[in-house]
């Protein structure tokens, strides 16, 4: 079988094509959206870039369905939101057998409503969900469709025994102390702010606490550079000065969580299967996590919990639980050693490339 990549435009996925010598061809489809959603700013202006945005991907997502029939493609795997969206249009533009993956769990009652719709179409053989939770979604207009393939990850990439860490040496201000660390991007779901609120609550009762946030903003999204100055001034506001470390983002994250005690994973929406659970499960880390989406599914793999799940934007919860496990630094080995050893055992790479390669088939007939 050949591959091709159809993109919107040369992006760091092209680069990875040339970089390992995959045997890719790269197909542009100029006018490909990436997103519904616009700038912030009167509603009009909104409203009239939403539209735009919304014909433009009925036109690509209908050109997208003809250009398959003219390339010889003979199944379309829509990796992501607007893809799904792109590839459901094809779909009734008449293009042969069409994969979904979902990566989201929507929030939003008219976006997942046109999914579903969409999810009805004969040509979309399979929908391979991240998790659990997020085939959910569709069991009712598309239960036997539904695939569920676990993100996998490489370990050897995240072997803990031979990453050296260098947190506690370049911040010789973190170097004897407690540390609760999270990463990824500033998102207003990650709940940020709870993990804030919740050492701020510790801090008389563990003087030595840090949090370190590991990760920034996207420029191109004024929602997240809103959510970083809001986050920066609760820091302010509790006088968390001394205690909350916003180091940006970094290339390499995995010698800065190689050094951290507790690792916090507290969003406040359902994450669908964040890829952060499985590195900090490869590193061995223990693991504080919201029990919600596809996470517990994550931490539950195994015959014995690779983590502890606490209610969704309860910082009081969250305070309880990190408390608890820094007062018990047996508990915090067994977890990390149960993560190390699920995610092993349960998320490996191979097993999401054969799990992929299942839904191609059954796809395909």
């Amino acid at each position: 079988y050949g591959a091709m990549l159809i993109s919107p435009g040369q992006s760091v996925v092209d680069d990875l094509i040339r970089q390992n010598g995959l045997a890719c061809d790269v197909h542009y489809l100029n006018g490909m959206p990436t997103q519904l959603r616009t700038r912030p700013g009167k509603l009009p202006a909104r409203l009239a870039a939403i539209s735009g945005n919304a014909a433009r991907a009925v036109r690509t997502g209908l050109r997208l369905g003809l250009d398959a029939r003219r390339l010889g493609i003979d199944l379309i795997h829509c990796n992501n939101l607007m893809p799904n969206l792109l590839g459901g249009l094809a779909a009734v533009a008449g293009a042969p057998a069409v994969v979904w993956h979902v990566r989201d769990i929507h929030t939003r009652a008219p976006r997942l409503a046109v999914q579903r719709r969409l999810a009805r179409n004969n040509r979309i053989k399979r929908i391979a969900c991240v998790s659990r939770a997020a085939a959910k979604q569709y069991e009712a207009e598309a239960g036997e469709k539904t695939r569920v393939v676990y993100n996998g990850i490489d370990c050897s990439d995240w072997d803990g025994d031979v990453i050296r860490p260098r947190l506690r040496s370049e911040h010789p201000e973190l170097a004897k102390r407690f540390i609760v660390g999270c990463h990824g991007r500033l998102a207003d779901w990650k709940g940020y702010e709870v993990s804030i609120r919740a050492v701020a609550q510790l801090k008389g009762s563990i003087p030595d606490i840090a949090l370190v946030i590991i990760g920034d903003a996207n420029p191109a999204v004024p929602s997240e550079l809103a959510y970083k100055a809001e986050i920066e001034k609760l820091v302010s506001d509790l006088g968390m000065e001394a205690h909350v470390f916003m180091l940006g983002y970094q290339a390499d994250v995995r010698p800065l969580l190689t050094d951290i005690d507790l690792y916090v994973l507290a969003s406040t929406a359902p994450d669908p299967f964040p890829r952060a659970v499985l590195e900090a499960m490869c590193l061995g880390l223990p693991i504080i996590a919201s029990d919600a989406g596809g996470v517990p599914e994550a931490l539950q793999a195994g015959a014995e919990p690779a983590g502890v799940l606490v209610t969704p934007g309860d910082s009081s919860a969250l305070a309880a639980q990190i408390s608890k496990l820094h007062d018990d630094k047996n508990s915090r080995d067994r977890l990390g050693r149960e993560a190390a050893k699920s995610v092993r055992l349960s998320f490996t790479l191979s097993r999401y490339c054969g799990d992929m390669l299942s839904v191609f088939r059954e796809a395909m007939g």
